[in-house]
């Protein structure tokens, strides 16, 4: 599909697997199916919001990885899944000022599992991927961690 659209991946960084929360800014319409690519296992993606900006076949693709509650997505990286938090901000929105959703990072949490800040960028039509060092999140408050993720984002790119 990504090949069609001519989106293909360029990742750069850390490799992508096991349970861990990947949590990514929005740089163009098509970013849930670049970032579920590049993913080396089985994905979930944390909420509707996921799906903004999506085609209606790439959505219906999509649709089925997608858990709402934190519950679901704990179930998701107690079982070794992938999941991806994509904030529920229209594209353009500064990184600083993007609304992320708590129950992605409660999940990660309540299973230990770490957070992986993704940058993405368009450099002459090709997409580019990066990612920061994980941020653990033992004893951690989601709000705190919102915070360090949205810098951690912005400064991937600086």
């Amino acid at each position: 599909v990504l090949g069609i659209l001519g989106d293909r991946p360029t990742p750069e960084g850390t490799q992508m697997r096991g349970p861990v929360v990947i949590v990514s800014q929005r740089s163009n319409p098509h970013d849930a199916l670049s970032v579920v690519s590049l993913v080396e296992n089985d994905v979930t993606l944390a909420g509707e919001e996921t799906l903004i900006g999506l085609a209606p076949w790439a959505a219906r693709i999509l649709r089925p990885l997608v858990a709402e509650t934190r519950e679901e997505i704990e179930a998701g990286l107690r079982a070794g899944r992938t999941v991806v938090v994509f904030p529920d901000s229209p594209l353009g929105t500064p990184v600083l000022r993007q609304r992320y959703h708590t129950r992605g990072l409660d999940a990660a949490i309540a299973t230990g599992a770490p957070l992986v800040p993704l940058g993405m960028q368009i450099i002459r039509n090709k997409l580019f991927f990066r990612v920061a060092d994980k941020i653990p999140t033992a004893g951690q408050d989601a709000r705190e961690l919102r915070n360090r993720l949205r810098a951690a984002i912005e400064n991937i790119y600086a």
